[in-house]
């Protein structure tokens, strides 16, 4: 079964066997756009849709495979930037009404006071990509063995003996709620960047939600993971649903990003036999390219049909995204 692309949107179909007889199917849609004085307008330059994994220079972004997926992820690809050398810059991103801010630094190390090791002072910097790698996390070394952080390996800071800290340096990006002064409590990592998987980030708030008077349910909690969906942000940039007009704003020390989500009107279209199937897509992700000025939007949508020999089956995805007005 082909889709029948008629929109301006790149699209793709996919397929797979749910259970006997019963096929899965979810089509992704994907565009470029460039926010102008008259709204969001679309691009010539097509974004791919990816069947595997696409590393880039600020994080790899999920492949397009997994129907599972639910909310709406945001993602900033991007360069903190200052026009004059600072030691450390505010960064903030507005998704409606949520606003989020991280506090990000130049290189710094762990400096021995009389009390015990606390940040140093951080050198003065102009760029610095944001990336997972400059916040909390790593693989640190105890004992001769390497011990992957459990959320962000791809990290820094984490330590388990106080004799690497000479060697060690202070992650360079921090939510300004969780405040990096001690090794040995590092809190949460927490960056805008694309991540592959952000499942592990997600675990904390399923566990809570399966505890009970201070202790885990293992049934519910297994339900709870078993159901999981795959999510690509972490939590604080995951969110339900994005209506057309919500404000998204990202700004990466001083410059950045503003846009408003445009409507639209997306179907696919399915005929199994004398079957009709009409499901609407949703938006799944929101990518600010703020270096580039542009935005990449995603919609999916997913649904299921019997499969049975010989009937004639079609798929067609219709409809617009609101364009310049």
């Amino acid at each position: 079964m082909q889709l029948h692309n008629e929109t301006a949107l790149t699209a793709r179909l996919y397929r797979g066997a749910l259970h006997d007889s019963v096929n899965g199917a979810w089509v992704v849609a994907r565009g470029c756009f460039r926010r102008t004085r008259r709204g969001m307008e679309l691009q010539d330059k097509a974004w791919p849709i990816f069947d595997a994994p696409l590393a880039t220079d600020f994080g790899t972004l999920p492949s397009d495979l997994e129907p599972m997926r639910a909310g709406v992820s945001v993602f900033c690809l991007g360069t903190v930037r200052n026009d004059t050398p600072r030691p450390s810059t505010l960064c903030s991103l507005q998704v409606g009404d949520t606003a989020r801010q991280l506090r990000v630094h130049g290189r710094r190390g762990w400096v021995r006071t009389e009390e015990r090791w606390r940040p140093g002072p951080a050198e003065p910097f102009t760029e610095m990509p944001l990336t997972w790698s400059y916040c909390p996390g790593g693989v640190a070394r105890f004992e001769g063995r390497e011990v992957p952080h459990a959320s962000n390996p791809e990290g820094m800071g984490f330590v388990l003996d106080e004799a690497e800290l000479p060697r060690v340096e202070v992650p360079r990006i921090e939510d300004v709620r969780a405040v990096i002064d001690d090794w040995r409590t590092l809190p949460a990592p927490m960056c805008w960047a694309p991540l592959e998987d952000a499942r592990p980030l997600h675990v904390p708030a399923v566990v809570a939600a399966a505890t009970r008077d201070g202790v885990i349910d293992p049934d519910a909690l297994a339900r709870a993971m078993a159901a999981l969906p795959c999510y690509d942000a972490p939590p604080e940039t995951q969110f339900a649903s994005l209506p057309a007009g919500s404000l998204v704003d990202a700004q990466l020390g001083d410059h950045g990003l503003r846009i408003r989500i445009p409507g639209h009107d997306l179907r696919l279209h399915l005929q199994v036999g004398a079957e009709s199937i009409r499901q609407a897509l949703w938006l799944s992700s929101v990518w600010l390219l703020v270096d580039e000025g542009l935005t990449v939007l995603t919609w999916r949508a997913r649904t299921a049909y019997a499969i049975r020999p010989g009937e004639l089956r079609t798929a067609r995805l219709v409809g617009a995204v609101e364009g310049p007005r």
